[in-house]
């Protein structure tokens, strides 16, 4: 999976806000509570 792919995803769920935290890493958030962080530098690997 690509970020922009993760990213269309995550921000098409509601009241989803994206942050960056700890320099590289991008979070996605409901209500202050991060459900999905990945790192910004690539390749993404599926965990699932």
């Amino acid at each position: 999976m690509k970020i922009e792919a993760l990213r269309k995803f995550c921000l098409s769920l509601p009241a989803v806000t994206e942050d960056v935290k700890w320099g590289a890493d991008l979070c996605f958030s409901v209500g202050g509570k991060m459900f999905c962080v990945t790192s910004m530098e690539g390749p993404l690997k599926n965990i699932i």
